[in-house]
């Protein structure tokens, strides 16, 4: 007997430059997810960095099926794209960033100055 539920996976994102040192205050971070479950297509979200570089925290939700004593995840290994726009600063994004039911995902970018 099988049993469907969602569940959600979150990404947080951290904006700096200077290696790290520097959090960017008002970066643009979108993230984009095409494994809805329901299949209705793409869902992008947009946040706003704070003083710290800190977007607030993008929750995607999954299906997963439980079959006996096992969880299989739905659509599988379906990961999501991260783009991050500040002024002057190099735009910057990430493809298929894996995303998983129930964890949090923590991703740093480190943004270059235009010259």
């Amino acid at each position: 007997m099988s049993k469907n539920f969602f569940e959600y996976a979150t990404v947080e994102v951290f904006v700096t430059t200077c290696s790290g040192i520097v959090p960017i205050e008002g970066a643009s971070v979108t993230v984009t997810y095409d494994g809805l479950p329901d299949g209705q297509g793409a869902r992008s979200e947009t946040h706003i960095t704070n003083k710290e570089g800190r977007a607030e925290p993008f929750k995607m939700m999954t299906r997963r099926v439980k079959i006996k004593d096992r969880y299989i995840d739905f659509p599988k290994n379906k990961g999501c794209n991260i783009a991050i726009e500040a002024d002057g600063y190099v735009l910057t994004s990430a493809k298929n960033v894996p995303i998983f039911p129930k964890i949090t995902v923590r991703r740093s970018f480190d943004l270059i100055p235009v010259s």
